[in-house]
């Protein structure tokens, strides 16, 4: 569950309960142009990037204050997600790639070099192991993602939207999380988990329609990043760095 200043801004939660009123469709489209009056101010630069990243969590951070807060008067069930918990990281997650590249830049602003190089070969041995899953395949096989360390994300502050979406009541009753695609109920507060996916969903779509090339998913993204110079450079360019690696 997302945490942080962004969770409190008034103005932000006050639109996004406007638009949970909205078909899962229609909202989708507002956050797309949103995002695309980001890219279209800022042009095609690292602050853009930036922004957009920022944009992704506060919009997910406002969609879930303003769920919890749907029934006035009545508290919503606490969430037993903590920073420690590592129940979700070991699903498959989608990740546009101005969220990966804010995570790269949080890695070589925090990690050791020798922290670096150990991630990179991680990322490298799950790409390996994951590439061509679906993600129940992932999810039955139980891998962790790399940038798990210690049962810890060690990416916390910046993990992906779709992290952010992953709740539950139980800290001990997540079982399901890495067997049953068809379970309904996933013992968390679903809305959680629709309102991360219309929000990367919109910024996602902004950057399509630009012809922004995508990853597939986080761990793609990040070898893409890690290991490729001038990554961020590039892809601004409107190179296909992630496609590119998929040959």
């Amino acid at each position: 569950m997302a945490t942080g200043p962004e969770r409190g801004q008034p103005a932000l939660v006050e639109q996004a309960r406007r638009s949970l009123g909205l078909e899962p469709e229609e909202g989708v489209a507002e956050v797309r142009d949103e995002a695309l009056g980001i890219i279209e101010r800022e042009g095609r630069t690292g602050q853009m990037v930036a922004a957009v990243a920022s944009n992704i969590v506060a919009r997910v951070d406002a969609f879930q204050a303003a769920g919890s807060e749907r029934e006035p008067g009545v508290s919503p069930e606490p969430i037993a997600c903590r920073d420690g918990c590592p129940w979700c990281c070991y699903l498959h997650v989608d990740a546009t790639a101005p969220e990966v590249f804010r995570i790269v830049e949080h890695i070589r602003g925090t990690f050791s070099a020798e922290e670096q190089t150990a991630l990179r070969e991680r990322v490298a041995s799950l790409y390996e192991k994951s590439k061509g899953l679906d993600p129940v395949q992932r999810r039955l096989r139980q891998v962790p993602c790399a940038l798990l360390v210690n049962r810890r994300c060690s990416i916390y502050p910046v993990r992906p939207a779709l992290c952010r979406g992953y709740t539950a009541f139980d800290a001990e009753d997540r079982q399901f999380l890495l067997i049953d695609e068809e379970e309904e109920s996933r013992g968390g507060r679903v809305d959680d988990w629709n309102v991360a996916d219309i929000a990367w969903t919109g910024h996602r779509d902004a950057m399509n329609a630009l012809g922004l090339d995508q990853p597939l998913e986080l761990t793609e993204g990040l070898l893409v990043v890690l290991t490729e110079p001038d990554a961020m450079e590039r892809w601004l360019r409107g190179e296909p760095i992630f496609s590119a690696r998929r040959g």
